[in-house]
């Protein structure tokens, strides 16, 4: 098993309360759907970069492997990886994206986390901005530290 520590991207890695804002104007003004609008490459610009967070990643680099767990959509991997490695200053050294599914995003995160521990990955921390995925998470995996992530601070969860 690989010692590993996991990170959500917005909210944690990046602020995307911008590109939030712009997603909707643009879902509103063209009649298209919100999630498309957000997660387009137009719209991807308008992240900006979490100094706490990207601290804390490179931070946990030096102590094991970091992975990114988002429910981005599969088909912004690229964009994903690269958004994260232009901030950080390296690739993860996993990524895993899905979006939908049951349950909503804390039980797709869980999910996600789970195919992160099955694949050989020792994840000890997770870092995210939703209250409910870390409760959800706590219940699931009571033995990985969480991180609640909020303007440009965060405190440990549990």
């Amino acid at each position: 098993m690989v010692r590993a520590f996991a990170f959500d991207m917005d909210g944690v890695i990046v602020d995307s309360r911008e590109r939030f804002k712009e997603a909707l104007k643009l879902s509103l003004a063209l009649g298209i759907d919100f999630w498309e609008a957000f997660f387009s490459e137009e719209a991807a610009r308008l992240t900006k970069p979490r100094e706490v967070g990207i601290k804390l990643a490179r931070e946990r680099a030096r102590e094991g492997a970091v992975v990114l767990v988002s429910c981005r959509p599969a088909r912004t991997r690229r964009q994903t990886i690269e958004e994260f490695r232009a901030y950080v200053g390296f690739k993860p050294a996993a990524t895993y994206l899905r979006r939908g599914g049951g349950g909503g995003r804390p039980a797709v995160k869980a999910a996600l986390l789970g195919e992160a521990l099955r694949r050989g990955f020792d994840i000890v921390e997770y870092h995210d901005d939703e209250e409910e995925v870390l409760k959800v998470i706590s219940s699931e995996y009571p033995w990985i530290r969480l991180y609640l992530h909020f303007d440009e601070s965060y405190r440990v969860f549990r």
